[in-house]
């Protein structure tokens, strides 16, 4: 947040009057009006600072702009509405551009999607949130069948009276959709695979998440057969270590081996550096990763790996 103290008010309101204020107070995340309302006890929330007037004096009060909560996200959409969540400081001109670009432009293939998908692609990622598969792939929507967990792991196969979600929404992409490009994606910095390292008691209050991490142990067995690598080294090897992991126990899913010797299915192994936005494509034949979007070149990438 940021702070001013002493403000002349007549400087941020459009009737441009207003006194000296003990302080004015821009909000930048809604979590801190919390410690703004715990803290003070005389508090005027203004929006814009349209249509408000200010009394012209000294004002012992805290003055809060939401003027810089502009933030807006589609947070339910229903067959016959959206609900998008809008902060309080966003223009209503920027709103009505946000609706035309996102619902607008698109109308035609959200109303072909209505009541079926036909995806080309079967994309495995993780659940890290700074991972958004149809911005790395720049895709639209009904173009991806997205499966994400911690650490982007593909079990190997198995039939179970347990319930297994990532093994069977693969098991549904592959025998019901039909899909024949499969994407396994990792990423830099990746929370899972660094927690394959930490000590069980840092793991005591995620059981399920520690349960979870040994399907990596392969990968960890690996890695530290390794001597003398530093920590970004081997949370860089771990990640792609990880990543042909999860492509290896695709194939042992019924059919797949085969149907990827045969040229049937594609799959790719990507990793993906969140601080630059680079791709790294996995070579089987050389064993190696290659710079796969140097440049940022969406397109391209797109038209390599789906159009061909």
């Amino acid at each position: 947040m940021e702070v001013i103290k002493n403000a002349q008010m007549k400087e941020y309101s459009n009737m441009k009057v207003g006194g000296i204020a003990k302080e004015l107070i821009f909000v930048e995340e809604k979590n801190e009006l919390k410690e703004i309302i715990d803290t003070r006890k005389n508090i005027f929330i203004l929006g814009n600072g349209t249509n408000t007037l200010i009394y012209d004096g000294n004002l012992d009060i805290s003055f809060v702009s939401l003027k810089k909560l502009q933030k807006i996200s589609v947070e339910e959409k229903n067959k016959n509405f959206d609900l998008v969540r809008v902060e309080s400081g966003l223009d209503l001109d920027d709103l009505i551009k946000f609706m035309e670009e996102n619902f607008a432009e698109h109308a035609e293939l959200f109303g072909s999607l209505a009541n079926h998908q036909k995806p080309h692609t079967l994309f495995i990622g993780c659940s890290d949130s700074r991972v958004v598969p149809n911005l790395i792939t720049s895709t639209l929507p009904g173009e991806l069948f997205v499966v994400r967990n911690i650490a982007n792991v593909v079990p190997p196969y198995r039939i179970s009276e347990e319930f297994l979600a990532t093994t069977s929404a693969i098991e549904y992409a592959l025998y019901s959709l039909k899909i024949k490009n499969i994407i396994v994606c990792g990423h830099s910095n990746c929370g899972g695979c660094a927690a394959l390292f930490y000590d069980a008691k840092k793991l005591e209050k995620i059981p399920n998440v520690r349960r979870w991490l040994n399907l990596m142990q392969p990968v960890k067995d690996e890695v530290e057969k390794l001597k003398d690598i530093g920590a970004d080294k081997r949370e860089w090897i771990t990640e792609r270590l990880n990543i042909i992991n999860s492509m290896q126990n695709l194939l042992s899913f019924p059919g797949i081996k085969d149907a990827y010797k045969n040229g049937e299915i594609k799959i790719y192994g990507w990793h993906y550096v969140i601080e630059t936005g680079e791709l790294f494509n996995y070579d089987d034949e050389g064993a190696h990763f290659t710079l796969l979007n140097k440049g940022m070149d969406y397109e391209k990438i797109y038209n390599q790996l789906f159009n061909d």
